[in-house]
């Protein structure tokens, strides 16, 4: 009998007095690769979880025999442009699912998705999306073998991200076009643009002028932290046994607020315009105040070659690795729409925010991310990097089949990179 067999967990929302732990449990679950990565969330959990949803349920899974938590996954939900509709509709997405290595059994894995599956009953989303990374077989293996008791993963194609060096971004652009930063003043007409130019993406995310009045702070209580989660009043139900199907359910889930670009200011909206009006956004997006890429370890030679690697990048202008047990300065690269996909809109944004950096002398590392048949990745492509590949993944349960018979296939996927 495996070691799984004989654990006994409860599955149960995550409350606020659950929020060290949850933290101290993403340090101990990085992700597997050469660089093992994690995703922190200091200084509170919950008011990061902000960027992924407004709304968002966090289950966890602890252990009966010593009550720490040794498992966690969320679900969100946020307005998104489905099929070039002018409507938005509720899409979910599901995250920050990690499990300690002894707990990773078929039987726990089935009996939390369908606790989370409750959750979803009790949502408006009917399909959702997620990421994996390629390289992450175990995941993929058990998450799409269409086991009972687990949603469908379907595979909706390559994510690619692009590690650029803020070095690495242009300075000049290729020709007359117009760039500056973003002002108050134009949020109603930015919110305009995404709404035409962006549902032209499938999943696009429906934002809306509060999302950036006065750049949305994250340990705000509109926001999903702490204050939130205080007023939910969990029913304690009985421990959840692995392949049982009873659990403790939230009746009052905690929901986020307006926090979906929480952290972003409205000058950090690059703005390309011609004849026509806006022809192009594109932002640099910094959430180290609440979320931070920490370098956990490196495995194999890799650790051995850094010093090596790091010189030869430094030349190349590619990114570098940072020191084990280290965070490291990033900015996303957000809010990418350019009418009718014109590289040198795209460019033009870019160097307009290379000339940014250089003038605020970050020379971190810029994340950017696009579907693989995007018609602007040649853009990004086309600059020195170091790409991680995932795929896309729409997933639903019973109820959401015909949403997902529903979805226009030739439509590119835009995930926005700073909400995965």
């Amino acid at each position: 009998m495996g070691m799984t067999e004989d654990l006994v967990v409860t599955y149960r929302p995550a409350v606020a007095e659950d929020e060290a732990e949850l933290r101290a449990l993403l340090h101990r679950t990085p992700l597997p690769g050469p660089i093992r990565l994690s995703m922190r969330k200091e200084p509170d959990f919950f008011s990061a979880m902000a960027v992924e949803g407004e709304r968002t349920d966090v289950l966890l899974a602890q252990d009966d025999a010593d009550g720490r938590i040794v498992g966690v996954g969320a679900r969100s939900e946020k307005p998104c442009f489905i099929n070039g509709a002018k409507a938005p509709v509720t899409v979910g997405y599901l995250s920050n699912l990690r499990i300690e290595a002894p707990y990773r059994g078929g039987k726990i894995l089935k009996a939390g998705y369908q606790q989370m599956e409750r959750m979803h009953r009790e949502g408006k989303a009917g399909i959702y999306t997620t990421t994996i990374l390629e390289g992450n077989i175990p995941a993929i293996k058990a998450l799409t073998s269409g086991r009972p008791g687990l949603p469908l993963y379907r595979d909706f194609g390559p994510y690619h991200s692009f590690m650029l060096s803020a070095r690495a971004l242009p300075v000049k652009a290729d020709g007359p076009i117009e760039t500056f930063d973003a002002a108050p003043d134009d949020i109603d007409e930015l919110v305009r643009f995404w709404h035409v130019e962006g549902r032209r993406r499938q999943f696009f995310p429906a934002y809306r002028a509060e999302h950036l009045a006065g750049g949305s702070d994250p340990s705000s209580p509109s926001s999903c932290g702490a204050a939130t989660l205080a007023a939910a009043t969990p029913v304690q139900g009985a421990p959840l046994r692995s392949g049982s199907s009873t659990a403790a359910v939230s009746s009052s889930p905690p929901s986020c607020g307006a926090g979906l670009l929480s952290g972003l200011r409205i000058a950090d909206i690059a703005v390309a315009r011609d004849c026509r009006g806006v022809a192009g956004t594109a932002a640099l997006w910094d959430q180290t105040a609440f979320r931070q890429w920490f370098v956990e370890g490196y495995s194999g030679a890799l650790g051995i070659v850094r010093p090596a690697f790091n010189l030869v990048a430094r030349m190349l202008r590619r990114p570098t690795l940072p020191r084990p047990q280290s965070a490291f300065a990033y900015r996303f690269l957000a809010l990418v729409c350019v009418r009718d996909d014109r590289p040198d809109v795209l460019r033009a944004l870019l160097a307009h925010l290379g000339r940014r950096c250089r003038g605020e002398r970050f020379s971190g590392l810029v994340v950017a991310g696009c579907a693989g048949g995007d018609p602007l990745r040649p853009v990004l492509a086309a600059m020195p990097h170091v790409l991680m590949k995932s795929r896309i993944y729409v997933v639903h349960w019973d109820d959401g089949l015909s949403a997902y018979d529903a979805l226009d296939k030739r439509l590119v996927p835009y995930l926005e990179v700073g909400s995965l």
